[in-house]
């Protein structure tokens, strides 16, 4: 478990030179420093956060919804987004005047097929 940790804070930190250069040199990383850098790492790609909910049994819906709100970049703030059709390629910008653009996945199994 300590292992994972470490390997987590590494990942978050890794985004921010001077967090970087503070852990690197013994220094003893609050929580709070984490936090205010973790949407820097999901920008920058060092970490993927990965939640689950279960919407059937609102388990884990809220959670979701509150990650989203405190820790995601604005879409203003990300990387715009690449939509491609065969070889064309058109970048979608963050527009609140346009149309919806989003990526939804369902991962589920079936019971009866185990």
């Amino acid at each position: 478990m300590a292992a994972t940790h470490t390997q987590l804070v590494e990942s978050v930190i890794e985004a921010d030179d001077a967090l970087m250069e503070s852990y690197l040199g013994g220094e003893e990383i609050s929580a709070e420093k984490i936090a205010s850098v973790f949407v820097k790492a999901m920008q920058a790609g060092t970490i993927i956060p990965i939640l689950f909910t279960d919407a059937r049994n609102e388990v884990g819906v809220t959670e979701l919804l509150d990650f989203a709100a405190k820790f995601t970049p604005s879409p203003v703030e990300a990387k715009p987004m690449e939509l491609r059709d065969g070889e064309k390629v058109t970048a979608l910008k963050a527009d609140a005047s346009g149309p919806l653009a989003g990526l939804v996945f369902r991962i589920s199994f079936d019971r009866g097929q185990i």
